[in-house]
């Protein structure tokens, strides 16, 4: 009996934690659009205001678009590490799974 309960255990553990990915990847490109749209619309804001210390607004342009474009990048890098290592853990959990039910049946 503490044998099922173990195993239902891991597996609540790991339905769990296939949710959360699909959560995160389903939320990436949302966060991503966002981001990038506030981006710009702080460039447009500031760049009447700051072009004298790029001397122009082509270059404050190209550096907030670069900077958004960084940051986008490692928010992505982020959540591809974060999806990496949730996925690591639910294939040991059920690695686990294998080896209690493969043991239960003999």
């Amino acid at each position: 009996m503490k044998e099922k309960e173990e195993i239902l255990k891991h597996q609540k553990k790991q339905v769990q934690l296939k949710k959360e990915i699909k959560k995160i990847k389903k939320t990436i490109p949302i966060y991503l659009a966002g981001f990038v749209f506030i981006m710009f619309l702080i460039i447009f804001l500031f760049e009447d205001k700051l072009y004298i210390y790029f001397k122009g607004s082509l270059n404050f342009i190209l550096i907030g678009i670069s900077i958004t474009i960084i940051s986008g990048v490692i928010f992505y890098y982020y959540c591809q590490r974060k999806i990496k290592s949730k996925e690591k853990l639910s294939k040991a959990i059920g690695v686990k799974l294998y080896s209690l039910m493969k043991l239960e049946d003999e």
